[in-house]
């Protein structure tokens, strides 16, 4: 997916402010890459590591886009499910123009194609790769 990144906010650590293309919210990531984070658009993997345990089915926004943004203590995701044939347990998130593979914890037999969903993780995790 496409990502704009606004801020390298700590070299070091990897961490950085991004956003999705178009959208006007930003998030705070961590950047995992041989190569120190640069400012501008790029492509990346996002990846949210680990079962998310705080999760819930949602109304779709409107307009219906998907969203990242950071809350107290983590990241906010927003998304639509996609239909995904593996029966692995994971659910594929639509997450701007991108698809986010993601492990939910508890009852999840209200969350079905064509449902949203907004997930509270404590981070999530951009792998850059040339487009």
């Amino acid at each position: 997916m496409k990502v704009e990144i606004v801020e390298v906010a700590d070299p070091g650590s990897g961490q950085v402010v991004f956003r999705l293309a178009g959208a006007r919210d930003a998030a705070s990531g961590y950047w995992s890459s041989g190569e120190d984070a640069q400012v501008g658009e790029c492509a990346v993997e996002l990846d949210v590591p680990g079962e998310v345990t705080a999760w819930s089915v949602v109304a779709p926004p409107e307009p219906p886009e998907s969203a990242v943004v950071d809350v107290d203590g983590g990241v906010a995701i927003t998304a639509e499910v996609l239909p995904r044939e593996d029966a692995d347990g994971a659910f594929a998130l639509r997450v701007g123009v991108g698809v986010v593979l993601v492990e939910l914890s508890g009852d999840v037999s209200a969350v079905a194609p064509g449902t949203w969903v907004s997930l509270s993780v404590p981070k999530v995790v951009l792998y850059p790769f040339s487009a």
